[in-house]
């Protein structure tokens, strides 16, 4: 019920003290109510598995929590995930758990803390729920859904955004609600609209329209 366990109570006491806490959800899926504590904490980003195609893990636990929270919060892979063998000291080996996409998912949040050095755990979890896969319709199997760094990244917040461009044609619409100019992004030679049936060069962005630019490599930008 998030405050019953004890482990529950140290963790989000953790969080309030600033450090985010990421824990698995559990491996006793499919059944609802099959967290393990502390996944059941409100300030806790708890994960659940899913394998490389985006389905959930059978094996992923499932929620709500005994009060009837949402939970699990994301899910990152977890089902042949390789990782360092427990046996031998220089191979690698596929594993599956919960425990196996905990750390995926973390080591998210330790990217975006690079960003943005004064995000608080609760700004995280926000910010990862907001731009999971499934966060228009948030449920107890697959939470808010599958963790997506770049758009994490690119989460408006505070005022600035990290935009990240794949290499070669990108569609842009402004995540910040602020005309900026276009050569702010690095692209050559030009951004364009598309106006009727044609393109046209722009000098400057407009939140709410859609551009097109080319990118001769993978870059980002400070919005």
């Amino acid at each position: 019920d998030g405050d019953t366990p004890v482990i529950t109570a140290a963790a989000d006491r953790a969080a309030y003290l600033g450090i985010a806490v990421f824990t698995a959800s559990g491996n006793s899926g499919p059944s609802h109510q099959t967290l393990v504590a502390p996944g059941d904490g409100d300030s806790v980003i708890t994960v659940g598995a899913c394998d490389g195609k985006g389905n959930l893990a059978s094996f992923s636990s499932r929620g709500p929590t005994a009060d009837g929270r949402t939970k699990p919060d994301i899910l990152a892979h977890g089902v042949g995930t390789i990782c360092a063998d427990g046996m031998h000291d220089s191979l690698f080996s596929p594993s599956s758990g919960t425990s196996m996409a905990t750390p995926m998912a973390a080591g998210v949040g330790a990217l975006l803390l690079s960003l943005r050095q004064s995000l608080t755990p609760m700004d995280l979890l926000h910010i990862l729920r907001e731009t999971a896969d499934n966060r228009i319709s948030p449920n107890s199997d697959y939470g808010w859904g599958i963790i997506n760094a770049r758009a994490a990244a690119a989460y408006p917040f505070n005022d600035s955004s990290f935009v990240y461009f794949e290499r070669g044609w990108n569609i842009i619409a402004l995540p910040v609600d602020t005309i900026i100019p276009a050569n702010i992004l690095p692209t050559n030679p030009t951004v364009y609209s598309f106006e009727g049936s044609t393109f046209v060069s722009v000098d400057t962005l407009t939140p709410g329209e859609g551009y097109f630019a080319f990118f001769t490599d993978d870059t980002f930008a400070i919005l």
